[in-house]
């Protein structure tokens, strides 16, 4: 259903409304016009995707969308919104059981929330302070691109990080936006402990641009005594959150995740604020993700701010990212630890990184920090995560395209060194996560199976980990094997036969419910882009435009 005004006058205020609910579509698009706001609303979100990018920008000044629909989700539609339009606002309608999703939602770009059923005054109020928002939004869009140098030359690392920090730490930092953006800090706390804090601004105008830089100075304002960093970032939330409420819909907010890690031991805490999780691995290449936390700074006037703990005899690395690297790996369909292990590798080929980076939508700011104490242990020996992901039982029927998106992870990352050993790899691992998802998860959407890899740079080895929560198998591969030297020998469980004699080196545990394998490759060259060129830049029929 379309309905509203068809007047191409830019000066509308004019709302898309889409709600697969018919009636609740209806009072919500009468409420609307009722107060002078022009609609046009469907109850087909798809078609109203459609529509939104059939017009110019700014024909449009707010979208309001249910989370809950058919075909596509409310997260969904507003990152295709984003990604359009990173000055049109979004607002998410949720039922109460759904508040989990508000934290989604914010991550994606929506700039507000109203919970079912809608109260008419706050639909009204709500859409009046997101259209002020959106046309705020495109005055400043229009002013940034005068300073867009300045801008790039202002943001990211901002001040000198202590060698006590940078000698154990790699980071991967690619700008893609003239202002606003992610930013590091690194400050010795004391002589006994480090502190690391990364941090993503939402949005990119110059408003974003001045909160940075503020925070970064209050911050390490903070670092230079020997105040507490959380009741400074209490201090802080709240000062934002005020001054959101004064703004009313021009709201801003601050994703971070703080790490305090001790001189000697490298135990090390976190503090997340609606940061993406990180991760930690240990010496033999299995990752644990860290809590995703808390909201972002700025939405609430309380947030439950406490610091988590690991303690790391056992770890090799600390991971962490903002989400503009799992962003852009998902638009080119490989795994984002991956494409930060190809940065890493080619940051001094601009060529390349220009070409897998494209027209990445998001900044890019990664760090891996070696957490591993012994000062004789070289760390091209320990284990480099290039890949993780978690996948429920009822993957199972997207195995194709499970393994397919591995490969070309493994293409990005390790370049020439995978097509050494691809058949081999490739067969073990569909044949492992086939074995995890069928048996181990027995298929079911609420269990779920990890797969991992590794790169073991002095060995020049890639290492895969392959875990679910089953009970394993009764089996004994040994027994099994002689079976098959029989004249008469059964058909069962072939292929895990098959993936114990193809790896260079395979352990289990559990009777097999996990798995980690070894892959010595055949060659030491460096991740190269002359053959690999993500899947989502073949369907495009326009030429690629590199970012300069």
């Amino acid at each position: 259903m379309s309905t509203g005004n068809s007047i191409n006058s830019h000066s509308i205020e004019r709302v898309l409304l889409i709600d697969d609910d018919r009636f609740s579509l209806q009072v919500m698009r009468m409420t609307l016009e009722k107060a002078g706001i022009t609609v046009e609303a469907f109850s087909d979100p798809l078609k109203g995707l459609e529509t939104l990018k059939k017009q110019p920008k700014s024909y449009f000044s707010c979208v309001i969308t249910d989370y809950q629909m058919p075909e596509i989700d409310g997260i969904e539609i507003t990152r295709e919104t984003k990604s359009f339009d990173p000055c049109l606002g979004t607002i998410m309608i949720t039922a109460i059981e759904e508040q989990d999703i508000v934290k989604e939602s914010y991550r994606s770009g929506a700039l507000d929330f109203l919970t079912k059923p809608v109260n008419p005054r706050d639909l009204v109020k709500i859409a009046r302070d997101t259209i002020k928002s959106t046309n705020q939004h495109r005055k400043e869009s229009e002013t940034v691109a005068g300073v867009e140098e300045a801008g790039r030359e202002g943001s990211g690392i901002t001040a000198p990080l202590p060698s006590a920090l940078t000698e154990n730490l790699e980071i991967v930092y690619q700008p893609r936006h003239a202002v606003g953006g992610d930013f590091i800090i690194g400050y010795e706390k004391n002589e006994y402990q480090l502190g690391m804090l990364l941090g993503d601004v939402s949005g990119h105008t110059i408003k974003s641009a001045l909160l940075s830089s503020y925070f970064q100075g209050f911050i390490q304002g903070q670092t230079s005594t020997e105040s507490n960093f959380l009741h400074a970032l209490s201090n802080f939330n709240k000062l934002l959150y005020s001054n959101n409420e004064v703004t009313q819909g021009n709201r801003s907010s601050l994703s971070l995740c703080h790490f305090t890690i001790d001189r000697d031991s490298r135990a090390t805490e976190m503090t997340n604020c609606g940061f993406s999780a990180p991760i930690v691995v240990d010496m033999q290449g299995n990752v644990n993700e860290w809590t995703e936390g808390t909201f972002a700074i700025g939405w609430f006037d309380n947030i439950d701010l406490c610091a988590e703990e690991k303690m790391t005899h056992s770890l090799a690395y600390l991971y962490a990212a903002t989400d503009g690297l799992e962003d852009h790996a998902n638009d080119i369909e490989v795994n984002a630890w991956s494409l930060f292990h190809f940065l890493t590798k080619n940051r001094n080929n601009k060529k390349s990184v220009d070409r897998i980076l494209g027209n990445a939508r998001d900044d890019i700011l990664a760090v891996r920090y070696q957490l591993k104490k012994d000062q004789e242990e070289d760390a091209t020996s320990l284990p480099q995560v290039i890949f993780q992901n978690e996948y429920p039982g009822s993957a199972i029927q997207q195995v194709d395209k499970i393994q397919k998106n591995f490969v070309e992870s493994m293409k990005l990352a390790l370049g020439t060194s995978f097509d050494s050993r691809r058949h081999d790899i490739t067969l073990c691992i569909r044949e492992a996560i086939i074995n995890a998802l069928k048996h181990g998860c027995q298929s079911s959407p609420n269990c779920s199976a990890t797969l991992t890899a590794f790169h073991l740079e002095k060995e020049n080895a890639l290492g895969v980990i392959i875990n679910d929560p089953g009970s394993g198998h009764d089996f004994d591969i040994s027994n099994r094997k002689a079976d098959l030297e029989t004249d008469m020998p059964g058909d069962a469980h072939l292929g895990l036969v098959m993936m114990s004699e193809l790896p260079d080196d395979i352990s289990t545990e559990r009777n097999g419910s996990y798995v980690r394998m070894v892959f010595n490759l055949k060659s030491d060259q460096q991740a190269s882009t002359s053959h690999f060129l993500p899947a989502s830049f073949l369907n495009q029929s326009s030429p690629i435009h590199l970012s300069s």
